[in-house]
């Protein structure tokens, strides 16, 4: 699923070269070796040859001060990153011109699928996250794996840089916490000093929002007769915080469903 969302988003950014998506250096710092055989495996099976999505991966050897010293290995690699207050926009166009009608019900509600009458998933709960954006020119996407989970993720077309993350589950507040922000700052600091200590980096804004994690992972079916109506419909929700990174790959699916297609 995941596989097929890349392959799509790749071949948009490509065509469309829109500004919602950039290719992007990536890097991933890790503290435990065990990492390394499951993420390698996972980066070589994309393949990079007849056609398929380079990815330009390699493992830093750290002879040039790739990444710090507290890290027991990097990876670099080329992936994307999506602005979506500018994708969003683009991808509702694409929509409106290819299904003006329908005979079909899609249940994407996220937390709304714990209350629907017809629905009503009790093992779906609230998921807070929240990110802080500050304004730079800094252009490589990284992260730090394990404890103290951190992520840098640019948005070249905007200038800035998105600082992040936590996850609070149950929590359904959507005010910005001041002390995240500031250990998104500490964070990034600490694995990218060229950014600046954190008190001279200039906050654009604070990101909050309440996503859908379900219990035991996403619902992904179709349902005949919902409600005891004549309808067909597919259950499609529950993705935490990789709905973007599932999206296209989860809709490839969806119409395999809706066609009887298993």
């Amino acid at each position: 699923m995941s596989e097929d969302t890349f392959k799509r988003f790749w071949k948009i950014s490509s065509e469309v070269a829109s500004e919602s998506q950039r290719k992007t250096p990536f890097g991933s710092l890790h503290k435990a070796p065990d990492w390394v055989f499951p993420v390698i495996q996972l980066s070589r099976s994309s393949g990079r040859a007849d056609g398929r999505p380079s990815r330009q991966f390699r493992i830093l050897k750290n002879l040039k001060d790739e990444y710090p010293v507290q890290y027991a290995f990097g990876l670099s690699y080329t992936s994307m990153t999506i602005e979506p207050p500018r994708y969003l926009p683009w991808l509702l166009g694409q929509a409106l011109t290819i299904v003006p009608h329908t005979k079909t019900i899609i249940n994407c509600s996220r937390l709304g699928a714990r209350y629907l009458k017809d629905v009503k998933d009790k093992v779906i709960i609230p998921d807070r996250g929240q990110t802080c954006v500050i304004k730079t020119d800094f252009k490589k996407m990284i992260t730090r794996r394990r404890d103290q989970y951190t992520y840098l993720i640019p948005r070249p077309a905007s200038g800035v840089l998105i600082l992040g993350g936590i996850n609070e589950h149950w929590n359904t507040s959507h005010e910005p916490n001041p002390a995240s922000r500031e250990m998104f700052k500490q964070r990034a600091f600490k694995i990218c000093p060229e950014l600046g200590p954190p008190e001279s980096m200039e906050v654009v804004k604070d990101i909050v929002g309440v996503r859908s994690t379900r219990t035991g992972g996403y619902r992904l079916e179709r349902e005949e007769g919902i409600g005891g109506r004549d309808v067909t419909g597919v259950h499609s929700y529950g993705y935490a915080s990789g709905g973007y990174q599932a999206s296209l790959g989860t809709a490839l699916q969806v119409v395999q469903l809706l066609k009887g297609e298993e």
